[in-house]
């Protein structure tokens, strides 16, 4: 895990993002002659000697806007380089809260729907923030080998629009028809650049690509992520400014029996390098999610353990 002590040179900054009984989230504006100084923020400090994240975040919140967590869950860590300060951001997901939101330090405050956060002008670190809340805590990576009628058939099984998911079409045949199932569903459909088709959302790159390139591609707008297997595709993915990225084996697999697992405390250590969202990928079943936020994930990328062959 990423060192936040006095000597590793990062400032360790507890984040809440708050989110209101309507699903809005609540922004607060940093006064003008503050450090980015008149751009909106997720509320929250400075982790003090001796405190916890969880504990400063309750300091944090109950002297800016007089409110206190009462149930929150891990969202990400993002280690970020200004030119003049290292900070890492812990952020946590505030699902509850007790009191009413009050800006008793005089600061703007505003809630935003999920979707027009990025209208909003963050600082730049907040950005990763925006691409957590965002994206779903599971990949369903379709099987290789499938038929147009298998995979249309098994992505209707999968596919529950109450459990979004991004869908990693991988060696399968993307058409305009798998595409708009993906969409009816409520899911992010991605495919590997090859498949050029404009109504996908994103694109997924292998690791061998990732380290080939020197800037990141022209997307078009949409997502960009890519597979990472050591610390060095993580710094790459960092370098390109990638939005998300699969990090695997987390466990031991059969198609790769040869491959020693990360394990999660390898896994833990190394999302805590990524300045974006991390899928664990490798034995993964929807029981890991849990495991995969609680590790510093954003969930998990599977294919057998989410793709529902009945």
């Amino acid at each position: 895990m990423l060192s936040t002590g006095p000597d590793s040179g990062y400032i360790h900054v507890a984040v809440g993002v708050i989110e209101g009984k309507d699903r809005k989230i609540l922004l607060t504006r940093r006064p003008e002659h503050a450090h980015q100084g008149g751009k909106w923020e997720f509320p929250g400090g400075k982790v003090e000697s001796g405190e916890t994240v969880q504990e400063a975040l309750s300091r944090e919140l109950s002297e800016e806007l007089d409110i206190v967590p009462e149930r929150l869950s891990p969202l990400i860590r993002i280690p970020f380089h200004y030119p003049e300060k290292h900070v890492l951001l812990d952020v946590w997901l505030v699902h509850q809260f007790a009191g009413t939101p009050t800006a008793l330090e005089g600061q703007p405050m505003t809630w935003c729907q999920r979707d027009a956060l990025g209208d909003m002008e963050f600082q730049e670190a907040n950005k990763p923030i925006i691409q957590a809340l965002n994206l779903p805590d599971r990949v369903l990576v379709t099987p290789s080998s499938l038929s147009s009628i298998e995979l249309l058939q098994g992505l209707s099984r999968s596919l529950d629009p109450r459990s979004p998911s991004v869908v990693y079409l991988r060696n399968v045949a993307v058409t305009y028809e798998v595409i708009d199932i993906i969409h009816a569903a409520g899911c992010i459909a991605i495919s590997r650049p090859d498949d050029l088709t404009e109504a996908l959302d994103g694109y997924h790159l292998t690791s061998d690509v990732l380290m080939n390139l020197s800037e990141r591609p022209d997307a078009d707008g949409k997502l960009l992520s890519a597979s990472c297997h050591s610390i060095e595709q993580i710094e790459k993915a960092n370098y390109l400014g990638l939005d998300y990225i699969f990090l695997s084996p987390v466990k031991q697999t059969s198609t790769h029996p040869d491959v020693a697992p990360l394990g999660w405390p390898k896994f833990s250590e190394w999302a805590g390098l990524a300045g974006m969202p991390v899928y664990a990928l490798g034995g993964m079943q929807e029981d890991d999610i849990c495991e995969a936020k609680a590790r510093g994930g954003q969930g998990v990328a599977a294919i057998t353990g989410l793709w529902n062959t009945e």
